[in-house]
């Protein structure tokens, strides 16, 4: 026996009351379980009788045992005979559980919702491909002659276009940052860094130099505990390095497993068309599910559902 109720957010809960007579048969296969582990007197494992596995464990701790199968078994019936269409797990709350009596338990449930999908042949989408300009095909080849550098120690002062080796340390209200701290850290001045502003203080620093400054995190900052906060940094130079990056030639085309500079080019504009196509698609499909969504009721309700579940949001 049980009762429906409805719920907000396509849900129901069902309360469902199983009489001693219907739940007995899940009492005698508990027996049989108990009976297998805990070893009873002058029995093989499992083959106690009922009345004597209940006489030396207790039919409360029998019952206990029988519970998750009670609960599987008519829950189950209940939604085939409603002909609920669920989703996710059940929460199950044992109401009433006593030997000898009716037990009592509630189940709520999520329900698929009732949506309606929008008219898919009135959205309209366009793919637009960026073209590949000189500039892309520059930027490229710039990051293929810095993999080629040379890096030679200096003795004079860090410029722009130098790496250097540093030790540094995070201070937050002079409390060392945690996580703060890097041995042998490489930066190179040429490219931006995570911090804004952090490599601009190491322009013109030599070997063996320390130095302290403070710099303002972003309140969009990904470190949460660092956003919008001003940090102190003491760092001191190790080493610096002059990178001497290679012409962009045919002698580097042909390093990089081209014949001559026109064909690495050639490459080069290909891979990017390849991967402007592939964010293109990519952005379409976005546009297209967007749309999908804008355009689609997932607020239809039906007599049970009314919206859509948490559990399916979560998932």
């Amino acid at each position: 026996m049980y009762t429906l109720k409805t719920l907000p957010k396509s849900q129901v809960e069902l309360t469902i009351t199983v009489a001693p007579s219907d739940y007995q048969k899940h009492l005698e296969k508990a027996a049989i379980r108990i009976s297998e582990r805990a070893g009873i007197k002058g029995f093989r494992p499992g083959k106690a009788p009922y009345d004597i596995v209940k006489k030396e464990v207790g039919e409360m701790n029998i019952l206990n045992e029988a519970i998750e199968s009670i609960v599987q078994e008519l829950f189950y019936n209940a939604v085939v005979s409603e002909k609920l269409d669920t989703i996710g797990m059940p929460k199950i709350d044992i109401e009433k559980l006593a030997p000898g009596n009716d037990v009592v338990f509630r189940a709520t449930v999520a329900l698929l919702p009732n949506v309606k999908l929008a008219n898919i042949k009135k959205i309209s989408v366009k793919k637009e491909v960026k073209p590949v300009s000189e500039k892309d095909v520059e930027e490229t080849l710039n990051a293929l002659r810095g993999m080629h550098a040379k890096e030679v120690l200096k003795t004079g002062v860090a410029e722009k276009t130098d790496k250097l080796i540093i030790d540094m340390d995070m201070y937050l209200d002079k409390v060392p940052v945690e996580g703060g701290q890097a041995h042998d850290y490489q930066v190179y001045l040429s490219k931006q860094h995570y911090i804004p502003g952090f490599n601009e203080q190491l322009v013109g620093l030599k070997k063996d130099e320390t130095k302290e400054f403070s710099l303002d995190f972003a309140p969009t900052h990904y470190q949460k505990h660092l956003a919008g906060k001003k940090v102190n940094f003491k760092v001191k130079i190790k080493d610096v390095f002059e990178r001497q990056l290679p012409e962009i030639d045919d002698e580097l085309a042909k390093k990089l497993g081209q014949e001559g500079l026109a064909k690495l080019k050639e490459l080069i504009n290909s891979n990017i068309a390849a991967e402007h196509k592939q964010k293109a698609e990519q952005k379409l499909e976005i546009e297209i599910l967007d749309k999908l969504i804008e355009n689609s009721d997932f607020n239809g309700s039906t007599p049970l559902t009314t919206g859509i579940p948490d559990v399916l949001i979560d998932a």
